[in-house]
């Protein structure tokens, strides 16, 4: 079987472990936490070009609270979600300077 639920520690996640980690674990996870990491918008692009790549077609959960993302980085995860549609059931981005009517609009047209 394969892995399915991945949770990150606190603090163990940053830009040089997100372009490791996840175009490896992606395919096949459905819930992805990395709460309180330092993934920051730098972080978030490895993400962002899974998704575009179609590797993260399982996932169903995301969880990218207090992680340091702003508008840019929640830019880049919209425009990876347009181009790449997932079936996200639960995303959740609170503790981040991206939330907000500015956030919520960037995100309403691709969820």
């Amino acid at each position: 079987s394969s892995l399915k639920r991945m949770t990150f520690a606190k603090d163990s996640m940053g830009v040089e472990e997100a372009r490791e980690v996840f175009p490896v674990v992606l395919p096949s996870l459905e819930n992805l936490c990395v709460k309180d990491t330092r993934l920051s918008n730098k972080g978030l692009r490895p993400l962002s070009a899974s998704i575009k790549e179609g590797k993260a077609s399982s996932l169903l959960s995301l969880k990218l609270e207090n992680v340091d993302l702003n508008h840019i980085g929640l830019n880049t995860l919209s425009t990876a979600i347009s181009e790449r549609p997932l079936k996200i059931e639960t995303l959740s981005l609170c503790e981040n300077v991206c939330l907000g009517n500015a956030g919520v609009r960037l995100l309403h047209p691709v969820l």
